[in-house]
C-alpha cells in the first residue's frame, strides 16, 4: 500500500469512527429523550427559515412603498415585527428548555458513570490511569452538548443555504454559479484560518505542557539540589531557550497564515460585491427588477456567505472535539469488561436472597495500586441482616478499606 493510499485508508478510518460517534452519541440522547430530538428539528427548521424571511418582508416593503401602497408597506412592517418578535420569545423559551434537558442529562451521564464505576474490579478503581480516565469521562459529557449545538447549526446553515440559493438562481444563471465560487472560495479560506487556528492552540497546549515541566523543576526548591548536584542548569537553560524559540516559531507562522488567508478572504469578498452590485444594479437601472428584489438578492447573497462560514465552523468543531464524547463512552466500555470480567472470576461479591440476608465477602484481595502491599488479604467475613458488627485494628490495617469496598465506593 502506498502512502496515498495509506493516507485514504486513514481518512475513511477517521470519518467512520466520527460517524460511530454522532450515531452513539444520538442514541444517548434520543434513549434519554425523545422530545429533545423532536424540538431540536423545530428549532433547525426555525433557525433556518427566519434569516429568508428577514430577506423577503423587507422586499415586500420597499416595494410597497415605492408603488405607493402604503396600507401592504405597513401591514408588511407589522408582519416583520411580530414573526421577529415571536422568533425571540420562542428561542428564549427553547433556550430554557434545552439548559434544563441539558442539566437532566449531565446527571443522567454522571449516575451512568457512577454505577458503572461500582462495577469495576476494585483493585482497577484507585490506579491513578482509572481516576485520569474517570476525569476525561466527565470532560467527554460536557462535550455531548457542545455536539448538539454545532449539529443544529450546521442543519439550520444548510437549510438556510439551499433556500438562499434558490432567491439568487432567478439571475442570470452564469452569474449565479460565479457568484457561488467566489462564495465557496471565502467559505475554503475560512476554513483554512479556522483550522489555523486550531493548530495553534494545540501547538500552545503542547508547548505549555512542556513549560508547566520546566516550571516544576526550577520553581521546585526540593529539585535545587538535584540540579547542582547533576550540573543541570545547562541543560535547562538550552530547554527553555527551546520552549520559547518555538513558541516564538508557532506566533509568526500564525500570523503569516491568518494574514494571509484574511487578505485573501477580503480581496475575494470585495469581488463578490463588486460582482452582485454591478450587474443586480445594471438590471435595476434597466427595470428588469424592482428595488426590493434588489436588496433581495443583495441579502441573499451575503446570507449565502454567512451559512457556509457557520456550517464549515461548526464541521471543524466536530472534528475538532468529536473525540472527547469518545473519553466518555470508551471508559463504559472498559467498566462494562471489568464487570464481566468480575462476573467470571471470584473475589468479592455482596449477596443478599430470601433465603440468606446478609453481606457476604469471600476471599477478598486488594490494593490501591500496582506493586503496593496486600491491604486486604484473602478476608472472608459474613455480616447476617440485623446483625451489630464492630470492626477494630491499628491504624492502615485496612478498617475504612473494607467498608468502601462494601459500599462499593
Amino acid at each position: 500500500m502506498n502512502l496515498e493510499q495509506k493516507n485514504m485508508s486513514q481518512k475513511a478510518e477517521r470519518l467512520k469512527n466520527e460517524f460511530t460517534s454522532c450515531k452513539r452519541m444520538l442514541g444517548d440522547i434520543s434513549t434519554f429523550s425523545k422530545m429533545y430530538l423532536c424540538l431540536t428539528c423545530i428549532h433547525i427548521i426555525i433557525d433556518g427559515m427566519i434569516p429568508l424571511l428577514n430577506v423577503f418582508i423587507p422586499r415586500i416593503i420597499i416595494d410597497s412603498v415605492m408603488s405607493g401602497r402604503t396600507h401592504d408597506a405597513g401591514m408588511a412592517v407589522l408582519w416583520f415585527f411580530l414573526i421577529n418578535s415571536v422568533y425571540i420569545l420562542t428561542n428564549q423559551a427553547f433556550s430554557a428548555y434545552f439548559d434544563v434537558k441539558n442539566k437532566m442529562f449531565r446527571r443522567h451521564s454522571e449516575l451512568r458513570l457512577m454505577r458503572k464505576i461500582m462495577e469495576m474490579d476494585y483493585r482497577n478503581i484507585e490506579l491513578a490511569q482509572t481516576h485520569e480516565q474517570k476525569e476525561e469521562a466527565r470532560r467527554g459529557i460536557e462535550n455531548i452538548f457542545a455536539f448538539m449545538d454545532n449539529i443544529r447549526l450546521i442543519l439550520s446553515g444548510i437549510l438556510t443555504l439551499t433556500c438562499a440559493t434558490y432567491l439568487i438562481s432567478f439571475l442570470n444563471i452564469f452569474i449565479a454559479i460565479l457568484i457561488f465560487f467566489v462564495v465557496l472560495f471565502n467559505a475554503v479560506n475560512n476554513y483554512k484560518r479556522i483550522q489555523n487556528d486550531i493548530n495553534r492552540e494545540q501547538s500552545f497546549a503542547d508547548l505549555n505542557r512542556k513549560w508547566g515541566y520546566l516550571n516544576y523543576l526550577c520553581r521546585d526548591l526540593a529539585n535545587a539540589k538535584e540540579i547542582r548536584f547533576h550540573h543541570l542548569s545547562g541543560w535547562l537553560s538550552k530547554k527553555i531557550s527551546g520552549f520559547v524559540q518555538d513558541h516564538q516559531s508557532i506566533i509568526r507562522d500564525s500570523f503569516h497564515n491568518t494574514s494571509v488567508t484574511r487578505r485573501l478572504t477580503s480581496f475575494s469578498y470585495a469581488i463578490q460585491k463588486c460582482i452582485v452590485y454591478i450587474y443586480v444594479g445594471l438590471q435595476l437601472l434597466r427595470k428588469t427588477i424592482t428595488a426590493g428584489e434588489f436588496t433581495q438578492y443583495i441579502s441573499a447573497v451575503e446570507l449565502i456567505s454567512t451559512s457556509l462560514v457557520s456550517i464549515i465552523s461548526a464541521l471543524l468543531e466536530i472534528r475538532k472535539n468529536h473525540k472527547l464524547p469518545d473519553l466518555y463512552y470508551n471508559f463504559l466500555d472498559i467498566c462494562d469488561k471489568e464487570a464481566t470480567a468480575i462476573s467470571l472470576k471470584s473475589g468479592m461479591v455482596t449477596e443478599k436472597t430470601a433465603s440468606q440476608s446478609g453481606i457476604k465477602i469471600r476471599d477478598v484481595w486488594f490494593r490501591y495500586a500496582e506493586g503496593e502491599d496486600y491491604v486486604l488479604k484473602g478476608l472472608s467475613l459474613y455480616i447476617s441482616e440485623g446483625e451489630t458488627l464492630s470492626i477494630v485494628g491499628r491504624n492502615g490495617c485496612g478498617k475504612t478499606t473494607l467498608i468502601k469496598l462494601i459500599l462499593r465506593l
